[in-house]
């Protein structure tokens, strides 16, 4: 949408806005992620190439929106990561 949400939204770009204000009352966006997590387009490209068709599906039309949703809960894209998932992601070894 064109419209913000919060006064900390840089308007004139049409885009899904953040509520700034609700989210560091919760304890965002760094303590909890959840936004980030439950975000369809959050998900790397490296998922599968449908993934950009479905960006632009979703962004040029509504029709298949409750469809792409469905689709994103069955494939389990939707939920939160363990605490245990979060720490092994950032202590792994990464060969240099």
């Amino acid at each position: 949408s064109w419209d913000t949400e919060d006064p900390g939204n840089n308007p004139g770009l049409k885009t899904w806005y953040l509520n700034w204000t609700t989210c560091a009352e919760y304890g965002g966006p760094f303590d909890c992620v959840n936004c980030q997590t439950v975000c369809p387009f959050s998900h790397g490209n490296d998922k599968s190439a449908i993934h950009n068709i479905i960006r632009g599906t979703v962004g040029t039309t509504h029709l298949f929106d409750g469809f792409f949703a469905n689709m994103e809960k069955f494939w389990g894209y939707n939920t939160q990561l363990s605490d245990q998932a979060h720490t092994d992601w950032w202590y792994r070894d990464l060969e240099t």
